[in-house]
């Protein structure tokens, strides 16, 4: 079996090549490819399973995850996606033209994370101004960052990061291998992370979870529908989103 991301490519390659020979539904068959923000990897996948089981148009999907503006760029670019889901609503703001109007399907919060041991010591946001504390946060551009941006303002701090990732996922990671003291992720992400904890925070960023269909095929319409109805709702309820 071929490394993900070569198999990814391989994907994109094989989705340019039906789009270059006419597109659409009867070209694409069956498939659907859904470019999903990192923080959304797990529940992105239970979201793709219950479609899958209900609906009649699509027999295969796949699902590319990566930072919301890195994949709005891609599908800028011309890469073929179906549909975007992001970790925020401004992100969408790049595919005017190319995509239908989002609608937002869940809510996520902004979470600090230190490995489980806490080495640093670290009990509020306020430690994080600390300079001697190596801190993880995302790009400014990815959702993430902005909500970090967004807690640091209201806790009245600027630390200063050692590292800017390119999503969340890698953010967690850092933090997980003990890379660095502690991150700012989403709150889904450190809940289903045994190797870390979260700091109690007051009222924490809110962001959207936004969806939009890129292109104008009925499956793709239909998938984000779906992410709009009750079961969608139960099914992010169940990996810790909050309610649209």
């Amino acid at each position: 079996m071929p490394p993900p991301v070569l198999r990814i490519l391989a994907v994109l390659v094989a989705s340019t090549s039906a789009v270059a020979c006419g597109g659409g539904d009867d070209d694409r068959g069956g498939s659907l490819t859904v470019f999903a923000a990192s923080s959304l990897t797990n529940v992105a996948d239970s979201l793709a399973d219950a479609f899958m089981d209900s609906s009649s148009e699509v027999d295969h999907l796949e699902l590319q995850t990566g930072g919301s503006d890195s994949l709005a760029r891609l599908i800028v670019d011309g890469a073929p996606a179906d549909v975007l889901l992001t970790a925020d609503l401004s992100t969408m703001d790049l595919l005017a033209g190319l995509a239908d109007d989002p609608v937002v399907v869940a809510h996520n919060r902004a979470a600090i994370v230190v490995p489980r041991d806490n080495p640093a010591d670290i009990e509020s946001v306020t430690d994080l101004a600390d300079p001697t504390i190596t801190l993880a946060v995302c790009e400014p551009v990815v959702p993430c960052g902005d909500a970090a941006l967004e807690l640091f303002r209201r806790s009245g701090i600027d630390p200063t990061p050692d590292t800017l990732e390119p999503n969340v996922r890698s953010v967690l990671t850092k933090v997980e291998l003990g890379e660095v003291d502690a991150g700012v992720v989403y709150r889904t992400d450190a809940g289903r992370s045994p190797s870390v904890r979260s700091l109690p925070v007051d009222d924490p960023p809110r962001r959207p979870v936004a969806a939009a269909a890129v292109g104008d095929r009925d499956a793709a319409a239909a998938f984000v529908e779906f992410l709009g109805s009750d079961d969608a709702a139960a099914i992010f309820a169940m990996h810790g989103f909050e309610e649209r």
